[in-house]
């Protein structure tokens, strides 16, 4: 009984071991993106929206209110490079607009990444597909925790 108690037990802390190793790497990832991005941006204003140019002059939709922002269709620009340059535009933005924002970079990335996550699972995908970030946190507790942890591990 100790041996398998003592085989479980290790077993248990090997996988730990790797996961934080795999956390460790795509949150280093993460920060490589944040502290190399390009800080000029392109974007239009149309319509009451804000078209941002991503990489391949891809075209992302904003649209910006006092409390959030939302991005239409988020799934479609789901790669780590253009999330990040999203919540990067957005945070300039918001504050060129004197919109003011509690989140941090690794929390909105988060809850854009929760939503493609789950529109790519197929979950709620009339509600999935666009992404509002709020400025200070998302009403439902549950959005919030896995927003922060999907942002602090780096998925």
């Amino acid at each position: 009984m100790k041996r398998a108690m003592a085989i479980v037990l290790s077993v248990l802390n090997m996988q730990f071991f790797i996961v934080s190793i795999v956390c460790t790497a795509l949150t280093y990832r993460n920060n490589q993106i944040i502290n190399s991005a390009d800080r000029t941006f392109a974007y239009r204003e149309e319509n009451g929206e804000v078209l941002l140019v991503l990489q391949g002059a891809e075209e992302v939709r904003l649209r910006f209110d006092e409390r959030s922002v939302k991005i239409v269709q988020s799934y479609k620009h789901g790669s780590t490079e253009n999330i990040f340059r999203m919540v990067l535009f957005i945070r300039e933005y918001m504050r060129g607009k004197g919109y003011e924002s509690e989140r941090d970079i690794a929390d909105m990335y988060g809850e854009i990444r929760l939503h493609n996550i789950l529109y790519a699972l197929g979950y709620r995908r009339e509600r999935t597909g666009d992404c509002d970030l709020e400025y200070t946190a998302d009403r439902r507790w549950y959005v919030n925790a896995a927003s922060k942890a999907i942002g602090w591990i780096g998925l």
